[in-house]
């Protein structure tokens, strides 16, 4: 990175910057040690945006609730991100309870409601685990060994660097790489074939997480096997050591069509599975039609859902998604 020329703060631009705060509790509060910093600093912007929300009455529900549209994308350029890294703050601030967020039909984005990081109460149950584990070290220690282990088997040996947090895209890349067959006939040895084993179940874990499958399958249950299906196309897309795959009846490069899917997310699914109960017109082959109704939903999503965005937030730049 290049450094910068900066000029020194003078005793008039110290004081005439605005700043995203992140309150004192989330840093001092034990409670909240199991969300990691990044995640913290997008909770701090959703705060931002629900004191804005909290002047406008669309923002506000029925119950007197105040809550924020802040879409995956929106996520993305704010901090400059990978979808992958915003789906995991966005599950991270949901499970620890700091975010609830609401599904809501027809194409429209969810909703999130930030929720009061001062009400945290240590419940009985975490104390008692707390407690265990100062009793306990030896366990501790055990896991942490235990994880290690996991997280090594999940890497590529060429690799060490190699992160959770890579996007799966990278993921599949690197499963692919350990693939390749030895120029030697001697057979597979039983390591290899675990960890190829493993590192598929990190990618289907992966893209259940980002196109929240059980969410989806809960919205649409009477679509619960259609929408297996296309999760499972999307695992067999990006595991693929295809050089070249056919979308459209075309033959595309592997890797653009992996980038592509690797992408997807719940909205873009949730527009195929609407787009897909509409459809009227004779399908000879299902499995190929799915897959390029798949590759096709980002930019058929962003066009059909325009004309919508500019009419619900033509007035209110801060809240327009996707």
């Amino acid at each position: 990175m290049e450094k910068l020329n900066l000029s020194y703060l003078t005793v008039n631009s110290a004081k005439s910057y605005a700043f995203y705060m992140i309150p004192k509790e989330l840093i001092d509060n034990g409670l909240f040690d199991g969300v990691d910093l990044n995640s913290k600093v997008l909770y701090s912007l959703m705060l931002n945006r629900t004191s804005l929300s909290a002047t406008n009455p669309e923002f506000i529900d029925e119950n007197g609730n105040v809550y924020i549209i802040y879409t995956v994308e929106q996520i993305k350029a704010d901090l400059r991100c990978s979808n992958q890294t915003a789906m995991k703050m966005l599950k991270q601030l949901e499970e620890s309870g700091l975010i609830q967020r609401r599904i809501r039909g027809q194409g429209k984005a969810a909703i999130t409601y930030v929720m009061d990081f001062s009400t945290a109460k240590l419940s009985k149950e975490k104390s008692e685990n707390k407690d265990s584990k100062k009793q306990n070290p030896k366990i501790s220690k055990n896991r942490k060994q235990a994880f290690q282990k996991v997280e090594r088997s999940n890497t590529n040996h060429n690799n060490p660097n190699f992160s959770k947090t890579d996007s799966i895209n990278q993921q599949c890349t690197e499963t692919e790489t350990s693939d390749i067959p030895p120029t030697s006939p001697e057979p597979p040895k039983e390591e290899t074939i675990r960890n190829d084993t493993i590192d598929k179940n990190v990618i289907k874990e992966n893209v259940k997480t980002q196109i929240e499958l059980e969410s989806l399958q809960n919205r649409y249950p009477a679509k619960a096997s259609e929408i297996q299906e296309l999760y499972q196309i999307i695992v067999d897309i990006l595991c693929s050591r295809k050089q070249v795959m056919r979308i459209a009846k075309e033959d595309m490069p592997a890797s653009q069509v992996k980038e592509v899917f690797a992408s997807l997310d719940f909205f873009h699914l949730q527009y195929v599975v609407e787009s897909l109960a509409k459809n009227k017109t004779k399908v000879t082959s299902t499995k190929s039609y799915l897959q390029t109704t798949l590759y096709n939903a980002p930019k058929t999503m962003n066009n059909h859902y325009s004309f919508e965005v500019q009419h619900d937030f033509a007035d209110n730049d801060s809240f327009s998604y996707m």
